[in-house]
């Protein structure tokens, strides 16, 4: 009797872990789903852009024009500050636009979504703003053109649970403006 009892108790303690396991892989799939059609929306606008800024390349004229009005984050996984490969390829793209643009002033925002601690937070948008950073400056853009900062979850608007909005919220903004503390040339990211 004894045994049968132990054995029953250990199935309904393992039923009750795999119910717990089946709302996390549920959770998990629903984060990937969220961030593959993240990734479609804005590879979409990425490559359009990259587009705009081909046809300013290949003219061999100022890239400037080009990049006005462009929209979009770079958004990232949670978690992490590395760039998806085909998302690093076309800021690659923006930023050899970028490098013939002398006369902008390029400011890099990481952000990150409210989950997590204020001091990892704050080290992972550093972390963000500072990989877009790497890729510019290794496509030719001028270390004194950007300005690079980093708000870890202070300016989140995510509500919280809303795991929408937290995917939003772990990006990196750029912003383009002319070297004069002029008005804004343009904007890459829609929530200024």
């Amino acid at each position: 009797g004894a045994g049968i009892g132990t054995w029953l108790g250990n199935r309904v303690h393992r039923a009750g872990e795999a119910k717990v396991a089946e709302a996390q892989v549920a959770e998990l799939m629903s984060d990937k789903n969220e961030l593959i059609e993240n990734n479609r929306t804005l590879t979409a606008q990425l490559a359009t852009m990259s587009q705009e800024v081909e046809k300013a390349r290949t003219a061999q004229a100022d890239p400037t024009p080009a990049l006005k009005g462009l929209k979009g984050d770079v958004l990232f996984r949670t978690g992490s500050f590395e760039l998806e490969p085909v998302m690093s390829q076309q800021v690659q793209t923006l930023a050899q636009a970028l490098a013939k643009s002398q006369g902008l002033k390029i400011r890099i925002d990481g952000y990150a979504d409210p989950r997590g601690s204020i001091e990892d937070n704050l080290k992972l948008s550093e972390a963000r703003a500072n990989a877009v950073r790497d890729i510019l400056l290794s496509s030719g853009v001028d270390e004194s053109s950007l300005e690079v900062n980093a708000y870890g979850k202070d300016k989140s608007e995510a509500e919280a649970g809303d795991t929408d909005a937290y995917a939003l919220e772990r990006r990196v903004r750029l912003t383009l403006k002319p070297k004069e503390n002029a008005p804004a040339v343009a904007q890459v990211g829609e929530n200024e």
